[in-house]
This record gives structure tokens, C-alpha cells and sequence, in this order.
């Protein structure tokens, strides 16, 4: 880590730009049992349906189709994906709106996976990567709960403002793909 510290940098920016995927577990949820009560539940459900789809047909597509764009300008599409795919959950719109956000979403994951993992294993000798990638895990898991203590903190304060904590974490996704632009 000492001779790549740019793996540090793109490991704590990582951790930033995660935090509009961390909104669809906890937050979506929750706002769709709120506006549509148990059907809500079974929305999401079919919402997740569709991301196991879109991962499962648009993985081999989009990874021919953006074999040419480097790891980096990839990443930040996903990311700018993520943040588009949770500007259409924050809309609190109708049936339709919801399954188009979980669709670009998904697209979103997709691409920041064929970005950001090559890039990492591109610079990690194969000697380090267990204990980088071990290293990684657990970064990501700690910044993912206090993600999800700070979701739940601003619902609270918040009174359940959906839309204004959508709109916080779309910021930090903003900011994560400027971070990643430098």
C-alpha cells in the first residue's frame, strides 16, 4: 500500500461513491411500504426480480460493448448510473418510474463491477490480492453500516423526508465521480 497509494485513494472513494447502492436495501424498502403499504412489499420484490435479470442479460452485452472505455471512465458511468437510477426512486412516481430506476440502477452496478474490479486487480500483485482484497471487505462493510446508521439517523430527523435523504445520497454519488475523475 505504501508503493500504490492510489490504492487508498480509490479504496476511500470507493467507500463514498457506495453510498447511493446502499440506499436501495434499506431505504427503498421502507419508502414503498410507507406510500403503498404490503404492496410495497411485493413491488420490491418484483424490483429485485428485475435486478437479477438485468445483471444476468446486461453483464456479457455490456461487457462487449465497453471493452474499449478504461477502467476508470467506466466506473464513474456506473456511478453516474447509480445516482440517475436513485434520482428516478427518489420521484416517489408511479409503478412504471420505479421498475425504469431499478433498471439503470442495475445497469449502474453492472458497469462500476467491469470498472472497478479490473482496475484493482490490474494493480495489486497477485501475492497482495487476498490480503487487499481482505482489507477491502472489511472497509467497505464498516462504511456500509455507518451508511446505513446515517440513513436511518436522517429518517428520524428528518420525519421521513424520502426525497431529502435520496437527494444527500445523490450528492455523495455526484462526488464520488468527481473524486474518481481526479
Amino acid at each position: 500500500l505504501q508503493q500504490r497509494p492510489v490504492l487508498i485513494g480509490m479504496l476511500l472513494i470507493g467507500c463514498i461513491a457506495s453510498m447511493p447502492s446502499n440506499l436501495m436495501g434499506l431505504l427503498l424498502p421502507l419508502q414503498l411500504k410507507e406510500t403503498m403499504g404490503e404492496a410495497g412489499a411485493t413491488l420490491y420484490g418484483y424490483l429485485n426480480s428485475l435486478n437479477g435479470f438485468v445483471v444476468i442479460v446486461f453483464t456479457p452485452i455490456l461487457t462487449v460493448l465497453l471493452k474499449k472505455i478504461t477502467e476508470i471512465p467506466k466506473t464513474i458511468l456506473g456511478l453516474l448510473l447509480f445516482v440517475a437510477g436513485n434520482a428516478l426512486f427518489s420521484l416517489e412516481a408511479a409503478v412504471i418510474v420505479l421498475f425504469a430506476g431499478m433498471f439503470v440502477f442495475t445497469l449502474g452496478e453492472v458497469v462500476t463491477v467491469l470498472g472497478s474490479n479490473p482496475y484493482n486487480s490490474r494493480r495489486v500483485p497477485a501475492s497482495h490480492r487476498g490480503r487487499i482484497g481482505g482489507i477491502s471487505s472489511v472497509v467497505h462493510s464498516l462504511f456500509s453500516s455507518l451508511t446505513q446508521y446515517l440513513i436511518s439517523f436522517l429518517l428520524m430527523v428528518t420525519n421521513s423526508n424520502y426525497r431529502l435523504i435520496w437527494t444527500v445520497f445523490i450528492v455523495c454519488g455526484l462526488v464520488g465521480a468527481v473524486l474518481y475523475g481526479f
